[in-house]
């Protein structure tokens, strides 16, 4: 082993932000719309349900997530949109019952 002090240090990598997938652009621009649903089918269950999980990531990241639900049936993905009073009433119980706590 070999250790150095003061070195010329190489010029960092940095992570510019990944690029959005496709199911997730078609979900933003599903919800920027007036639709009340949509379905995405993939080829197998097994893609459906890698889809699933990076989709439910974006829910609990992106505000837009409060605006929708979203399940998994065979090798489909179905998107319900939300009524924004619904959304508000229940963002309005979690904040209260976070309250409490």
């Amino acid at each position: 082993m070999k250790i150095s002090y003061d070195v010329k240090l190489p010029e960092r990598k940095t992570f510019r932000g990944g690029q959005r997938s496709e199911d997730l652009v078609a979900i933003e621009s599903f919800l920027k719309g007036t639709k009340k649903n949509m379905a995405i089918e993939y080829d197998t269950p097994e893609e459906a349900k890698r889809r699933l999980g990076a989709i439910q990531a974006f829910r609990r990241k992106d505000p837009l997530g409060d605006l929708f639900e979203i399940y998994r049936s065979g090798a489909g993905l179905y998107i319900v949109r939300l009524d924004p009073k619904t959304v508000k009433a229940k963002k309005e119980a979690r904040n209260m019952a976070a309250q409490k706590d």
